[in-house]
């Protein structure tokens, strides 16, 4: 609570946990709220405005813009919340145990990030994703291959700071071991920037399916994913343009919204950035 409560005086850190707040709760609650199934094609409806009966309109087979948008929702969640939990988990692990052990694990585990890091992190998905072809699966393991390099690297920095303060040498005089080290010592110095990283990790994931279903790379027809509404509204934006205007304006706060919390979260938690 202290800290939603410092959050809450972060203009920036605001503003993103309302952005994304609100995005997590549609998604969680879209299979009840959607208006319409959103698989169904209404013919008689094809390319029509926004109305009563279809609040954002329909897209060119008829299909609620409405109910896909929400749907969609769920789906970038699910998928960017499992690889960025995956590869939190994998990439913090080996950046702790790449600055506590140092030596060849630290130069083998660092040279194999840089290796990854001299690509792009769209053309990396991109490769993986062609290499091995478009689906769910394939694209949650591009986003975790593009965020492990990122949680290695953050999770080192700090896991070296405090390895090397006095009083972990203390500590380790009197006999205690490096899991106790670790976790009692290391662990809570490290997490700060983890949670920071976590929510940019969010935002770059969403943006990574986003992209990759508009290049017909991502989730695939007829399941609703914000990236291919953009992509199939491109051949009628000319005289419907909300079929491409409200899937891009989602992918845009969404992607805000994490950008920001991971802002108001890092003035938050790094007593430096602390305003009062």
């Amino acid at each position: 609570m202290s800290l939603l409560r410092r959050l809450a005086k972060n203009r920036n850190g605001l503003v993103g946990l309302i952005l994304v707040s609100t995005y997590v709760l549609v998604a969680l609650l879209s299979p009840w709220i959607t208006p319409h199934d959103p698989l169904t094609m209404h013919i008689k409806n094809r390319l029509e405005g926004p109305s009563q009966t279809f609040l954002l309109g329909t897209d060119d087979y008829g299909r609620d813009t409405l109910s896909r948008l929400l749907v969609g929702a769920r789906n970038s969640l699910k998928l960017a919340m499992m690889a960025v939990v995956f590869s939190a988990i994998v990439g913090s692990i080996l950046g702790i145990a790449a600055g506590y052990l140092g030596g060849w694990f630290d130069t083998v585990v660092m040279r194999m990030v840089d290796i990854l890091f001299a690509f792009p992190g769209i053309v990396l998905a991109l490769l993986f994703v062609a290499a091995l072809g478009p689906s769910e699966e394939n694209v949650m393991w591009a986003i975790v291959i593009r965020s492990i390099p990122t949680y290695a690297r953050t999770s080192r920095g700090p896991t070296l700071s405090v390895k090397a303060e006095e009083y972990i040498t203390a500590i380790r005089s009197v006999g205690a071991g490096s899991g106790r080290i670790i976790m009692r010592h290391i662990l809570p110095n490290v997490m700060a920037p983890i949670i920071v990283q976590t929510s940019l990790a969010l935002s770059t994931g969403v943006l990574t399916d986003a992209t990759l279903s508009f290049l017909g790379l991502g989730i695939q027809p007829p399941a609703p994913s914000w990236g291919s509404m953009v992509s199939q509204a491109r051949a009628n934006i000319e005289f419907a343009p909300w079929t491409a205007i409200f899937p891009s304006a989602a992918i845009a706060l969404v992607v805000l919204g994490f950008n920001l919390l991971g802002d108001g979260l890092r003035d938050t938690l790094d007593p430096r950035l602390r305003k009062g």
